[in-house]
């Protein structure tokens, strides 16, 4: 871990730890079933 006198230890970003990226099409997903709305619904066709 990367330490400097007066800073956060967390705000370094040596000692920042990686996350896994969302999926935009996962965003999506979650926000259509959200709203109760269909892909298909969502494009117009039917």
């Amino acid at each position: 871990m990367v330490t400097v006198k007066g800073k956060d230890p967390m705000m370094i970003a040596n000692n920042l730890k990686p996350f896994k990226p969302t999926h935009p099409g996962e965003v999506l997903k979650d926000e259509l079933e959200f709203r109760g709305i269909s892909q298909r619904g969502l494009t117009g066709h039917s």
